[in-house]
């Protein structure tokens, strides 16, 4: 059989502090949060990690910004106008019989006047997978399904919005690549 597999605390670690550095980022246009300050929201994040360790993740999340499917997906520009962003967003929603709770990474409401049309949301992911390992992404995102289903069923609860219109994607880090699970 095989063996449950705990993240190690250096994945654990890593992930809880590109969390926070993405919950400043509203949209990519108006900038990135610079090195000193994402410096110093790790060590709050994570204390006793090794400065160098901290500078080699900082280093990492600038290249990951720059890749076209991250950038695109953090772009205003990719959203109809009026679309608000919402990072960390806590929620709770009964969905199924089952009371749904937590923080949903980013999400993107679409609509005009205060009217929710349609949302997105993103779940960031530090996996260590590479973009070019078919296997190994397909694997990945079917270990993560079941948890962008729940955040896009507890959206559509709050919201009173049909399945359809609310869209789930994850987004690899270090690969680049962004999938939309609701599309697959």
């Amino acid at each position: 059989g095989s063996a449950l597999r705990l993240p190690d605390r250096e994945a654990t670690t890593n992930g809880r502090i590109v969390h926070a550095w993405l919950q400043e980022v509203e949209w990519a246009e108006e900038g990135l949060p610079g090195r000193e300050a994402l410096l110093a929201t790790a060590r709050r994040e994570a204390r006793g990690v090794p400065l160098h360790a901290i500078r080699s993740l900082v280093d990492d999340f600038f290249m990951w910004m720059e890749k076209p499917s991250i950038r695109a997906s953090l772009s205003r520009d990719s959203y109809p106008p009026g679309s608000v962003v919402e990072t960390e967003m806590p929620f709770a929603a009964r969905v199924g019989g089952r009371i749904l709770h937590g923080r949903m990474d980013r999400v993107v409401f679409v609509g005009e006047a205060g009217r929710v049309e349609r949302a997105v949301v993103h779940d960031f992911k530090t996996d260590r997978v590479l973009g070019t390992d078919a296997g190994a992404v397909e694997e990945r995102i079917a270990y993560h399904r079941p948890q962008i289903e729940a955040y896009r069923r507890a959206l559509a609860a709050m919201f009173g919005l049909p399945l359809e219109v609310v869209d789930g994607r994850l987004i690899f880090l270090r690969p680049g690549l962004v999938v939309d699970v609701s599309r697959r």
